[in-house]
């Protein structure tokens, strides 16, 4: 190793790159280099100025003296890397554009989503309002004309039939309250989202008595009425699933309010589960719960998180930006 090599050790190896270059008549190997680097930094067309700049240096060297086979060689090894560059180049913009189609696509479709969670809890008002104003009102219209004819009857016998048909009457208006409440919860709309999942806590009930406890974090504030449904629904829907599917002794509702985002824990010691790759594999099944909460909160612009294993339970994180 001799001459200014010996400052660069590292590059030691390189210094037999001039020889290889006049015994195989190559010029100018290293100008692959800024035709990598301009396709890097700025496409196809930083590579096109790249292997200009080289031609324009190469050119004059060559033709003064090598032959004109010698020529043809050095400008298709500069041409080499340009196609190269070229080719990936083209590659990463049409994995750039089918990125671009496919997030195109996923908000159409969270869009429609969207749309159609807005319609689904319009009719569930629409008919919650019809219930309690026509069908029930009807029904205690026909309760107290029983209750007239079971006084002026005659005999024992239609008392007692029509006192039947007064108590059948009362108790569909009971069923048709609670679908009523269901539907759309009142309490919701006059007294906000805490005193609704309180209210929704207090209905639960499972035939292995689960204790349901609801704690809140941070200072409760009111919140937008499109994120305070969203999250009822996201609540409710976990409460049917455990009701249904975790057989769990006891759950945790957590609601804590930060300065930027509503938090929503749930917790659960049933039985647990194996969560799929991929959520929307569970629509093949007819497993729908999981991904109408997850629905829910990304129609308010919010995250969910399922963590489940078998045996151990299960854990939602969702956070909202409100």
């Amino acid at each position: 190793m001799t001459g200014y090599w010996r400052l660069f050790s590292a590059l030691s190896s390189w210094h037999a790159l001039p020889s290889f270059e006049f015994i195989y008549k190559i010029v100018g190997v290293l100008f692959f280099i800024p035709i990598l680097y301009g396709a890097i930094a700025f496409s196809w067309r930083g590579a096109l100025f790249a292997w200009l700049l080289s031609i324009v240096g190469v050119l004059p060297v060559i033709t003064t003296f090598w032959a004109l086979d010698s020529i043809t060689i050095n400008l298709l090894l500069l041409l080499i890397p340009f196609l190269i560059t070229t080719i990936i180049t083209m590659e990463f913009q049409w994995r750039a554009k089918e990125k671009k189609l496919s997030a195109e696509k996923e908000f159409e479709r969270q869009a429609y989503i969207d749309q159609l969670l807005d319609h689904l809890e319009k009719d569930r008002q629409r008919i919650a309002q019809e219930i309690h104003d026509e069908t029930i009102q009807t029904l205690m219209v026909i309760s107290n004309h029983a209750e007239v004819l079971a006084a002026s009857s005659h005999t024992d016998k239609e008392a007692q039939d029509i006192n039947w048909i007064q108590d059948a009457t009362l108790q569909t208006i009971e069923d048709l309250r609670r679908i009523s409440i269901r539907l759309r919860p009142q309490v919701l709309d006059y007294f906000g989202l805490i005193p609704a999942i309180r209210w929704l806590t207090n209905n639960f009930n499972t035939p292995s008595d689960t204790r349901v406890d609801v704690k809140i974090l941070g200072e409760e504030r009111k919140l937008p009425s499109a994120i305070e449904l969203s999250v009822f629904r996201f609540v409710q829907e976990a409460l049917t699933n455990i009701k249904r599917h975790s057989y769990a002794k006891t759950a945790v509702i957590i609601l804590e309010f930060t300065n930027k985002s509503l938090i929503i824990h749930i917790y659960d010691d049933g039985c647990g589960f194996q969560l799929p790759e991929r959520l929307g594999s569970l629509a093949t099944k007819g497993k729908l719960g999981m991904i109408g909460m997850e629905q829910r909160i990304k129609s308010v612009g919010g995250t969910v998180k399922f963590i489940s294993m078998p045996a151990n339970g299960t854990t939602i994180r969702a956070e909202i930006k409100c």
